[in-house]
């Protein structure tokens, strides 16, 4: 027996709960789907028919990731069809996603062919019953499964904080700002066509920060602390140079956490 943990935004809750995890319930991103795409591409033709990457629920072993603005979901092993349980090497995973993806930003390239690490990631699939019981030599794995799993067998966690997805679905509201979610804890803001700020949430000091590029703007500032809980802090900055900025954010914003200094919702 083993559990497993999926991690999801409050978007798909009520879903969930209706109709159980289904296979790419998630809303994908351009990214994920190319990433994906590629994989699928090199996919080996002896592979049963089911096995496709982009239709398939993924989860971590044993372990709830700390997702930001996300809430967990675990399941026991047991309770799932192990045919269509697999495991693979998330490394391999990550290096693909890095060289398709993060490269043309970063500059930075494993070196390694793409076609090479695709068929790389599917060598290194196998069942999850052998996993748990050979105990095959993975640094990290990531679980895949190629069905999807009734409400019954679903137990909700890390689903009591209004964390960044809810703060965020409630600012998408608003028509003066438009707030485009970019990562899994921030979100660019424009205001008439023009990028003028950030929104970050971090987790570990349960805080908000908007850092702007030129000049604070108050009713920006007003805006999101009507829509945040009072049980989180936030702090406003100027951007700085990218090696001191984010340093300086977080112990700003711890200390605002740890004087109580928190926004009356």
């Amino acid at each position: 027996m083993a559990k497993l943990y999926h991690v999801t935004n409050y978007y798909n809750k009520e879903s969930i709960l209706q109709q159980g995890l289904r296979n790419r319930i998630d809303k994908t991103d351009d990214c994920t789907d190319k990433v994906n795409r590629i994989i699928n591409e090199y996919r080996p033709i002896w592979l049963d028919k089911l096995i496709d990457r982009s239709r398939c629920i993924f989860f971590n072993i044993e372990i709830c990731p700390r997702d930001e603005g996300r809430f967990g979901i675990c399941i026991d092993s047991e309770d799932l069809d192990k045919s269509k349980l697999y495991v693979c090497d998330y490394e391999i995973a990550d290096r693909i996603w890095k060289d398709i993806i993060d490269a043309k930003y970063t500059g930075k390239h494993s070196g390694i062919d793409i076609k090479d690490s695709v068929n790389e990631y599917w060598a290194s699939m196998i069942p999850f019953k052998e996993y748990t019981k050979t105990g095959v030599s993975m640094n990290e794995v990531e679980i895949l499964y190629f069905s999807s799993v009734s409400k019954e067998l679903i137990s909700f966690i890390n689903d009591q904080n209004i964390e960044f997805d809810e703060v965020l679905y409630r600012l998408l509201h608003y028509e003066d700002y438009h707030f485009d979610n970019c990562g899994r804890n921030y979100a660019s803001i424009r205001y008439k066509g023009n990028n003028i700020a950030e929104l970050i949430f971090d987790a570990e000091v349960s805080g908000f920060v908007i850092e702007f590029e030129h000049e604070e703007e108050e009713n920006l500032i007003n805006l999101i602390k009507s829509v945040i809980s009072h049980e989180y802090s936030i702090a406003t900055q100027i951007k700085k140079d990218l090696d001191t900025q984010f340093i300086e954010l977080l112990k700003y914003a711890e200390t605002l956490k740890e004087n109580g200094s928190c926004i009356d919702g």
